[in-house]
């Protein structure tokens, strides 16, 4: 998922849905992803549907994939 902002968005949506089914709010929940260049495309797009994301620092090829 490093390196897919459409996956990305798709599995983020996917387990918001899921907290918001079981009555837990959106704002409640944090996304974590990787800090690529397709990992922040994607968090631009979640954080303007309102889906907060953290972004994780890689501090090499080894852990980006």
């Amino acid at each position: 998922l490093s390196f897919d902002v459409d996956e990305s968005v798709i599995r983020a949506r996917r387990i918001i849905q899921m907290y918001e089914e079981d009555g837990v709010p959106r704002s409640r929940v944090l996304i974590k992803l990787a800090a690529t260049w397709e990992g922040i495309m994607a968090a631009e797009i979640l954080e303007k549907e309102g889906i907060t994301c953290n972004l994780t620092l890689i501090f090499g090829m080894v852990q980006a994939v």
